[in-house]
């Protein structure tokens, strides 16, 4: 017979390896929008399951030309960011719509050491979450963000130019999550976004100025 470990008594909590990670992802994902510094790599997947099978981003081109942001997209009036050195040159530019301090959406531009853009990320909505920044250690924190998707509904629209992936998403708000994915092409043209990367350009332009 196969050799079992003696019990100690003690229950175990028996977590899947797909609910691990999916909360590391969530968690991933929000300390880079609202921790400063924080340089963690995001991974784009084709298929982004949160909270169990929540959220299952679509790849066909219908759900595509369905998908329907639950938030406008920002205005033209923003403030900009001390830009953010990352690693092998890359630079990060980062702007909130209208204000900081008023913000419900900002959008951040990775750009390459020979000034192209790598990656954005549009946020519509849970631009800042109170107490965020005061948490103490990675429980705290996802406790704060669960509490506040739970709360407020959001739309995170994400362009990579070297996973050669983007991703739209609706989230929050204690409704299903809602998420659609393609290249970079298909999801920048996606008339329901109001484009984007024009978006995300005009933050560099003007956030570059001296």
């Amino acid at each position: 017979m196969p050799h079992r470990p003696a019990s100690s008594g003690v229950p175990i909590r028996r977590v899947s390896t797909g609910r691990r990670l999916a909360a590391a992802a969530r968690l991933t994902a929000f300390l880079i929008a609202f921790v400063p510094g924080c340089t963690a790599t995001r991974t784009l997947p084709p298929q982004v399951v949160v909270g169990g099978s929540t959220f299952i981003v679509r790849g066909d081109a219908a759900s595509r030309t369905a998908f329907a942001p639950d938030r406008p997209a920002p205005g033209a009036v923003f403030e900009c960011a001390a830009p953010l050195p990352l690693a092998d040159g890359t630079m990060r530019w980062h702007a909130w719509f209208p204000t900081r301090d008023a913000a419900t959406a900002s959008v951040s531009v990775e750009v390459d050491s020979a000034g192209q853009w790598r990656e954005i990320s549009e946020r519509r909505g849970l631009v800042q979450i109170d107490g965020l920044a005061r948490a103490t250690g990675d429980a705290d924190r996802l406790r704060l963000i669960r509490e506040a998707e739970a709360r407020e509904r959001f739309v995170v629209v994400t362009l990579s130019r070297p996973r050669a992936l983007a991703v739209a998403r609706n989230s929050g708000g204690g409704r299903p999550d809602d998420g659609v994915r393609g290249t970079v092409d298909e999801i920048a043209a996606l008339p329901s976004l109001e484009a984007p990367v024009a978006r995300a350009e005009a933050v560099l332009a003007r956030c570059r100025r001296p």
